[in-house]
C-alpha cells in the first residue's frame, strides 16, 4: 500500500526520535546518522516475470547521504540490462533548507575530528599533535555553532546541536559559552514545550556541573551534580529495574559523577560522541 520508494527515502532520511514520541532531532536516536555517506533502496517486483525491479542510490551531492539526490535504475535480470527508472531522480524532503545545511555542518564537524587532515588538506597518517587536535576541535565547534544558529534562525532549535556546542566549548575551555548552552538546556529540560528524554536531562545536569566547577561555582556545581546523580538513578530504575544489569553507558556516567565529586574541575570528561550524541 503506502510502502514504496518515497516512503523508503523518507525513512532513511528520518530525524524522528522514537524514544520521545517521534520528536525531531538532527542526530542521536534517529535513523539518519552523521556517518551516513549513502542511501540505497532495492525494490523487487513480486511478479518475477515482469522484470520490474528498481534500484535507487544517492549520488553524494549532499550529506548525510540519505538527504542527497537519488538516481533510479530499472533492472531486467533476464536481459541483464539496466536503464533509467521512469522517474530517474528523487529526493527525500524531510527537513527544511536551513536544517539541511545544519545537518551538513554537523557531518563536517564530525569528520573534522574523526578523519583529521593536515594543513594541506590531506588525511593525517598519524596521531594528531595536541595543537592539531585543539585546532580541529575549534573548527568542529565553529561548524556546530553555525549549525545551531541556522536551526535557531529557522525557528527549529535543536537539542543535539546545542548539546554538542556546549560539550565542545567546555573541551576548548570556553566555559562561559558552555554555561550559556547548559543554562538554556536546563530550562528546556524543565519545561513542557520541548520534548526531552530523561537520560538527556541527566547528562545536562552532570555536564553543567563540570562547567560550574571550571568556573569556580562550587556550590552550584555540587547542587547540579547531586541532581544528576539522582536523575541517573531514576533512569537506572526505570529502564534497568532491580536484578537486571544496567547498560555500560550508565556505569560510565556514574564514574564521571564520582570523578567530579572528588576532583571537581580537574576531573577528565569523556570525549563527545558525535554519532549517538551520548
Amino acid at each position: 500500500g503506502n510502502i514504496g520508494t518515497d516512503w523508503a527515502m523518507k525513512l532513511l532520511a528520518s530525524h524522528a526520535d522514537g524514544a520521545i514520541d517521534g520528536a525531531p532531532r538532527t542526530f542521536g536516536r534517529t535513523i539518519c546518522k552523521a556517518y551516513g555517506l549513502m542511501g540505497s533502496i532495492a525494490r523487487a517486483d513480486p511478479d518475477r516475470g515482469r522484470a520490474n525491479d528498481t534500484l535507487w542510490m544517492s549520488i553524494g551531492d549532499r550529506l548525510p547521504g540519505p538527504h542527497g539526490t537519488f538516481a533510479g535504475f530499472a533492472l531486467d535480470w533476464n536481459k541483464l540490462d539496466v536503464t533509467a527508472a521512469s522517474e530517474p531522480v528523487r529526493t527525500a524532503d524531510t527537513v527544511g533548507t536551513e536544517t539541511s545545511q545544519a545537518l551538513s555542518d554537523y557531518v563536517d564537524a564530525f569528520a573534522t575530528l574523526a578523519r583529521p587532515r593536515d594543513a594541506t588538506g590531506e588525511f593525517l597518517g598519524r596521531e594528531p599533535t595536541e595543537a592539531e587536535t585543539r585546532a580541529h576541535t575549534k573548527h568542529a565547534f565553529d561548524l556546530v555553532n553555525e549549525a545551531a544558529q541556522k536551526t535557531d534562525d529557522a525557528g527549529e532549535p535543536d537539542f543535539a546541536l546545542r548539546y554538542a556546542r556546549a560539550r565542545l566549548a567546555h573541551h576548548l575551555g570556553d566555559f562561559a559559552q558552555a554555561e550559556v548552552d547548559w543554562t538554556a538546556l536546563r530550562q528546556i529540560s524543565s519545561g513542557s514545550g520541548f520534548k526531552i528524554h530523561a537520560f538527556e536531562r541527566t547528562l545536562i545536569l552532570i555536564l553543567s556541573a563540570a562547567t560550574s566547577f571550571a568556573l569556580g561555582k562550587a556550590t552550584e556545581a555540587k547542587s547540579s551534580l547531586d541532581q544528576g546523580r539522582g536523575a541517573l538513578e531514576e533512569v537506572r530504575q526505570t529502564y534497568f529495574p532491580s536484578g537486571t544489569k544496567a547498560h555500560t553507558d550508565l556505569e560510565a556516567w556514574e564514574d564521571v559523577i564520582e570523578a567530579l565529586s572528588k576532583e571537581g574541575a580537574a576531573a577528565d570528561l569523556p570525549k563527545f560522541e558525535f554519532v549517538t550524541v551520548e
